[in-house]
């Protein structure tokens, strides 16, 4: 493992954590990251103790007391709930980020005790995403993190807004029942994006088993 670190360098889509003073640290330290890797790339790993010795890597593990759990497994979903839960994004995404932890016992490689801890993320919604502890929104710039202005924020939040309009088909139960081969339906389109929509166009494929004669009425 610890050859395998060593042909690692920080990039705008790895980055590498030594410690952490407390857990209000790591819990800052973790959404800056994963914010930053969400508003570059869209992907990005975070590796957490590690330390860097000129130029050198060399796992040095969090802090069993900083970290809660008491096995790798609880300390998997504890992080995982830092994630989602300080993770915030505008507008609100439609689906949230893909996020995979995976949690070594340093212990079992004969490396004194601690964690080492490999965090996944990868983008799948469009929006802009900050860190609910302190409000900011953060992008990687080549090996680092930098917070983005307001006015910045602002610029891309705003060009991440748009209209997401959702086609919706209700049957009318009496007609169906009819034996007139009429099928008539009551059509909705709704907006659950974040702009509004100014135009919409739609195109329904009807199968011919359905086929004697359909009647949509738009609402």
């Amino acid at each position: 493992m610890q050859n395998a670190l060593a042909v690692l360098d920080e990039s705008p889509a790895i980055e590498f954590k030594e410690t952490f003073g407390n857990e209000k640290e790591l819990k800052e330290g973790v959404l800056r990251s994963i914010v930053a890797f969400l508003n570059s790339n869209g992907y990005g790993i975070l590796v957490l103790g590690v330390r860097d010795e000129r130029g050198e890597k060399r796992i040095a593990g969090i802090s069993t007391k900083l970290v809660k759990g008491r096995n790798p497994a609880e300390v998997e979903g504890h992080l995982r709930n830092i994630v989602f839960n300080g993770l915030k994004s505008y507008p609100p995404a439609t689906a949230p980020p893909l996020l995979c932890i995976k949690v070594f016992d340093c212990s079992e490689f004969g490396l004194g005790e601690g964690w080492l801890i490999l965090i996944y993320v990868k983008r799948k919604a469009d929006v802009l995403y900050y860190s609910e502890f302190d409000g900011s929104a953060y992008v990687r710039e080549g090996s680092s993190t930098r917070r983005l202005s307001v006015a910045e924020a602002i610029q891309i939040a705003e060009s991440k807004r748009k209209p997401i309009v959702v086609l919706l088909l209700e049957p009318l139960a009496l007609e169906l029942r009819s034996e007139s081969g009429i099928m008539r339906f009551r059509l909705f389109l709704v907006n659950i994006g974040s702009k509004p929509s100014l135009m919409t166009s739609c195109t329904l494929c009807i199968p011919n088993l359905l086929a004697p004669t359909l009647l949509l009425q738009m609402l």
